[in-house]
């Protein structure tokens, strides 16, 4: 979830300045050792998807998968 919650806020910074949000989210969570595989943009908001690596121990086949989202309070604020 921290690489979720750190990769929207990256987004949602870089939104705000006119930069590229999914790009800046995305090099954020390859810093956490996550992947984004979901990113929508709407306004300032920024909301992701990120996958990590599960511990594929123990018969668990999955990933872990986190959202989140980051922006104004309120949406077009």
């Amino acid at each position: 979830q921290s690489a979720a919650d750190l990769a929207a806020l990256a987004g949602a910074v870089a939104a705000g300045r006119g930069g590229s949000p999914c790009d800046a989210a995305a090099r954020v969570a390859v810093a956490n050792g996550a992947s984004v595989t979901a990113c929508l943009v709407d306004g300032r908001e920024v909301r992701v998807e990120v996958t990590v690596d599960g511990p594929h121990w123990l018969g668990q086949p999955h990933d872990l998968v986190a959202e989140a989202r980051a922006g104004p309070a309120t949406a077009g604020s």
